[in-house]
């Protein structure tokens, strides 16, 4: 048994930025892994990552701990990388996919056919986050040398290699979106930065006040992500730097867009009315 109910059929996205653009019409189904307790203390599920087979990663807390689960049109597989503590953030369209281990030292992974290869480096703090169908990972090393891709085992810097920069989403070109300096986000295409804010963003301080946070993009270089302000969370599509809000019905307080693909499907995570959290598509 699993649960993956419809909560909305003709919710509106709201245009932020001036440009051209047009009202478009999402459908919002919640994910919740079958063995959370909705509503129950410290437990939920989160959605990271969208492959374009329509195959959905993430994690899910429930009494016995964190886990990553492969969501497969509803067929939910837990995914416990060896070392505990797992969290799923992306997939490719072969079925590899990437996350982290860990709590305190933490090491990222690649799990391909439940095979898994540790991704460190040599850093004591390394996540993994996207990898596309050429097999490259994006990631970072937290607060220490910045964001990296490994293409086979050879790390090359993103953004200048500074410590507190996060590299989170990657389409098959090689672009890389992430979070940069001050809660400003950023996207790297041939090694050229360009600045992503949200033009409703709070001021950067608190993150659940302030700053833009990009998820990930997709081969046609729609971006998606969310940004704090006094409202709270809320998801955005930035196409050419148009922004659009795009938040699940259900949503009190966070709504959050972490993974697209080519068909424009999109996952994210949120919480209700009751404070229970869930994840949707």
């Amino acid at each position: 048994m699993f649960y993956r109910c419809l909560v909305a059929l003709t919710a509106l996205s709201t245009v932020l930025y001036a440009g051209e653009a047009h009202a478009t019409a999402y459908t919002f189904t919640t994910i919740n892994d079958p063995s959370v307790v909705l509503g129950a203390t410290g437990t939920g599920t989160a959605a990271y990552g969208i492959n374009n087979k329509g195959q959905i990663v993430g994690y899910y807390v429930d009494a016995t701990g964190t886990h990553g689960y492969l969501d497969t049109n509803g067929a939910f597989t837990t995914i416990n990388a060896p070392g505990g503590t797992t969290r799923i953030t992306g997939i490719n369209d072969s079925g590899t996919m990437v996350g982290y281990i860990g709590t305190t030292a933490i090491s990222g992974f690649a799990d391909t056919n439940g095979t898994f290869t540790i991704i460190t480096n040599g850093a004591t703090t390394t996540t993994t986050y996207a990898i596309n169908n050429a097999g490259q990972i994006a990631g970072f090393y937290s607060n220490v040398i910045g964001s990296f891709v490994d293409t086979g085992g050879s790390f090359s810097s993103i953004y200048g290699g500074i410590g507190g920069v996060y590299a989170v989403g990657m389409n098959d070109n090689g672009a890389v979106v992430g979070i940069g300096t001050g809660s400003h986000s950023f996207l790297s295409n041939n090694g050229v930065i360009t600045s992503i804010d949200a033009p409703t963003a709070g001021p950067i301080g608190d993150y659940s006040t302030g700053g833009t946070y990009a998820g990930d993009i997709n081969n046609l270089g729609q971006i998606v992500g969310w940004y704090a302000n006094s409202t709270g969370s809320h998801g955005f599509m930035d196409i050419g730097g148009v922004f659009t809000i795009i938040d699940d019905p259900d949503a009190v307080g966070i709504s959050r867009l972490s993974g697209i693909n080519d068909a424009g499907q999109l996952v994210g995570s949120y919480t209700d009315a009751a404070d229970r959290r869930a994840a949707f598509i």
